[in-house]
């Protein structure tokens, strides 16, 4: 189900709180400046709010909206192939999108007893990479649909392997879907890739 709230006041909440972090020196947001935490937010909540308007059969779906340094990844599980096309295009009309990733699954009837296993995932997903010394873990997103796990951010493909190894051999994790932007630190080029395992 996607449940979109005031934008305007949705954002100007999430903005307020980001200011407030970052003046108490509490702010994070997985390696992103607060701008672009800001932004994302923004494209999280309009991509809500645009899709669950968009057609009636959103409200029986399970999804899943989140954005990373403006590539938004769509998960979890809608009831038709169209409403998974439509889900994307919806996201695809907000100018600050860079890319989408369309992971969801074409499912008559929503999984929606694994939501408090999949935080359960996330958690020690993204406590293990936080307690590891070779992974920059705060510039890592975790998101978990079904047992399944997405990795989100920017770093090297070194750290985004291990990144990868780590959460496939975390507990109750059936898949790993690795959607990191690698980033070349010596010539500052970049390229994104998926990958699944």
């Amino acid at each position: 189900m996607v449940i979109p709230s005031s934008n305007n006041l949705r954002c100007c909440a999430l903005l307020l709180v980001c200011v407030t972090m970052v003046s108490c020196g509490n702010y994070t947001g997985e390696g992103r400046t607060p701008g672009v935490f800001i932004d994302d937010a923004y494209i999280e909540s309009t991509a809500a709010d645009l899709i669950g308007k968009a057609h009636k059969d959103f409200a029986d779906a399970r999804l899943k909206v989140v954005s990373m340094e403006a590539k938004v990844l769509l998960a979890g599980e809608v009831p038709s192939q169209a409403l998974k096309t439509l889900a994307e295009q919806q996201v695809l009309k907000i100018r600050q999108v860079r890319g989408v990733f369309n992971e969801l699954a074409v499912s008559a009837k929503p999984a929606f007893l694994g939501r408090a296993n999949d935080t359960t995932i996330t958690l020690k997903v993204k406590t293990r990479l936080l307690n590891n010394p070779d992974v920059a873990g705060l510039r890592i997103k975790v998101v978990t649909v079904n047992q399944v796990v997405y990795l989100m951010g920017s770093l090297d493909e070194k750290e985004g392997e291990l990144a990868g190894k780590i959460a496939s051999e975390t507990s109750g994790v059936l898949k790993v879907v690795k959607l990191f932007e690698y980033v070349q630190p010596v010539t500052g080029n970049s390229s994104t890739a998926e990958t699944k395992e």
